[in-house]
């Protein structure tokens, strides 16, 4: 079962706080029983180290959910299919760490004036062009999972 829990940093808080993702998370992490928690942001769904400090997320939305991947277990006696299956895994979250650079890094490069307009756009574009070709490839690949050609 894929459990999600998302929880709102409220903008309250007076400079950086000290505590970390996993810290204040740790109750929730323990009454739901995760065994391997992963944190993202809400939007992007770009992942967050655990032990990054709260103080750079107040406002943003984390969603906590189990990071585990599991494989169909009608097909777990198939390698080709489960190496498959894991590939297909990867590769969405490969697309997810891609897309959300833009989000997690570029969008405050331009803000701070880091980057330029022409220099934001040729790293950024790139990386989505590089995204949607492995989205191709993901496609295709679920397609060989469905019609069993793997």
């Amino acid at each position: 079962m894929d459990l999600h829990y998302a929880v709102q940093f409220v903008n309250k808080m007076t400079g950086f706080s000290d505590q970390t993702i996993k810290q204040l998370l740790a109750g929730l992490v323990f009454e739901f029983s995760l065994e391997q928690p992963g944190y993202y942001l809400g939007g992007s769904l770009a992942e967050i180290d655990e032990n990054c400090t709260i103080g750079f997320l107040v406002g943003d939305i984390v969603i906590v959910q189990e990071d585990q991947f599991r494989s169909d277990q009608k097909h777990e006696n198939d390698g080709r299919y489960c190496l498959t299956e894991r590939f297909i895994y990867d590769e969405i979250a490969y697309i997810t760490c891609l897309k959300s650079a833009k989000e997690l890094y570029g969008e405050p490069l331009r803000r701070m004036d880091i980057l330029s307009v022409e220099e934001y756009d040729l790293i950024f574009e790139q990386l989505m062009k590089i995204a949607e070709k492995c989205s191709e490839v993901v496609k295709e690949s679920m397609l060989c999972l469905e019609m069993n050609e793997v």
